[in-house]
């Protein structure tokens, strides 16, 4: 190499090029999944934070800060709250929280109505890792704003009868977010072959960690999603 060669060549600073591989490393396993129970406890521990502050506010206010209006089915906030969710620094994730520890008519009516075109966004273009995870993260929305199916039935066919409990709402939800599941993977080890395993395991991680931040323990999530993929492996 001559004089200018010398002059122009990058020098590389051996810690700073290992730091640096350390960061791209970790950027890069943290969009791998994360595998169902790490995912449903940081649900869980999301809603925790989500509902403390809910008590927080409320106990400021001297009122409620959430509700849902029962003639049009939208989400009531607070303009309190509202502000000091977008005080945190991942105040993304808290108002996401919310509307999933409050889902209501209206956005699940929205999302349907909106879904054939958000699917049409996607016809056509090649899957990537990248592509894996955004299609998972938006059907795992889907999933978990419809899964009231069975509640449905059973409201329209004990009409005088007692309401379900929570505990009851909550294990019927997983019953269904665990047939969509089976149902999701079997379609997608036809459509896209190689690509389903990752695809099914994020749509896992998504799923739990959805289903947490509605209150779910992360135990019977996963408690739920194992049994039921047994019984149906064996089927």
């Amino acid at each position: 190499m001559g004089l200018f060669g010398k002059l122009f060549s990058k020098r590389v600073d051996p810690e700073a090029e290992r730091i640096r591989q350390i960061f791209e490393r970790a950027e890069k396993d943290s969009k791998k999944p994360q595998g169902a129970y790490k995912m449903a406890l940081f649900g869980a521990e999301t809603r925790l934070r989500l509902l403390r502050l809910i008590e927080e506010v409320e106990t400021e206010i001297g009122q409620t800060s959430v509700g849902i209006a029962k003639d049009v089915g939208v989400l009531m906030v607070h303009p309190k709250l509202t502000e000091a969710i977008q005080k945190q620094d991942d105040n993304g994730l808290l108002e996401s929280a919310l509307y999933l520890a409050f889902p209501t008519p209206d956005a699940t009516r929205r999302l349907n109505e909106d879904w054939p075109s958000t699917v049409g966004m996607y016809r056509g273009r090649q899957n990537t890792e990248e592509l894996l995870r955004e299609k998972s993260f938006l059907l795992t929305t889907f999933i978990v704003y419809n899964l009231d199916i069975a509640s449905t039935i059973y409201a329209q066919s004990h009409e005088s009868g007692p309401d379900l409990s929570d505990e009851q709402e909550t294990c019927i939800k997983l019953e269904e977010a665990a047939c969509w599941y089976r149902v999701v993977n079997e379609l997608a080890l036809r459509y896209i072959g190689e690509d389903r395993q990752l695809f099914a395991d994020h749509l896992q991680d998504n799923l739990a960690n959805f289903l947490a931040r509605q209150g779910a323990s992360p135990e019977a999530i996963c408690c739920t999603m194992q049994d039921r993929t047994k019984d149906f492996t064996r089927e």
